[in-house]
């Protein structure tokens, strides 16, 4: 679902789907009495985890084709680099080329974030006073809703960023 816009028929930035935090995010919780201790985790993970971790619960060996790790094992968590994500249209025009439907793949590197839009499909900014084309980085300690894009200030980590998102995957 989406949150509507209250003024207007129209997409609001803050809801699912959306590249943002507030439409990404979503708490993981996870009971599991007697094999896990109740504690908040502060570093991001990320919904592909939830499969390794599952695997390595029920004493299954996750496949090496996996790029989650197991969130039982909280020194390999700490241990990863960045976690990657890609945002897309709601209606698919092509599921076996998935990069047809990509609007933003985003980053997130220990405070930073980093967004790229797709120069296809992202026409018109989710964001008021950001062209479509516009690249965002966030220090989401500092600006936790995202609100001030300091990809001008930063140009060398939005170029080391970008180098991470482009071995994930390079979109087009």
């Amino acid at each position: 679902g989406w949150i509507q816009h209250p003024d207007a028929a129209r997409y609001r930035e803050d809801s699912k789907r959306s590249q943002y935090d507030a439409g990404l995010r979503t708490p993981i919780l996870v009971r599991w009495p007697g094999h896990i201790t109740p504690r908040t985790v502060d570093v991001p993970v990320s919904s592909i985890d939830l499969a390794p971790t599952i695997l390595t619960a029920c004493d299954l060996k996750p496949t090496p084709a996996m790029s989650g790790v197991n969130l039982l094992d909280e020194a390999a968590v700490r241990a990863r680099k960045a976690i990657f994500g890609a945002c897309f249209l709601h209606n698919a025009v092509d599921l076996d080329v998935p990069q047809r439907n990509l609007t933003y793949r985003w980053c997130i590197e220990d405070r930073w974030k980093l967004i790229r839009p797709d120069p296809v499909n992202v026409t018109t900014a989710n964001k008021r006073g950001l062209a479509p084309d516009s690249v965002e980085l966030y220090d989401l300690i500092a600006d936790p809703h995202e609100e001030r894009n300091l990809a001008g200030n930063e140009r060398g980590r939005v170029e080391a960023m970008t180098g991470l998102l482009n071995r994930w995957w390079p979109g087009r």
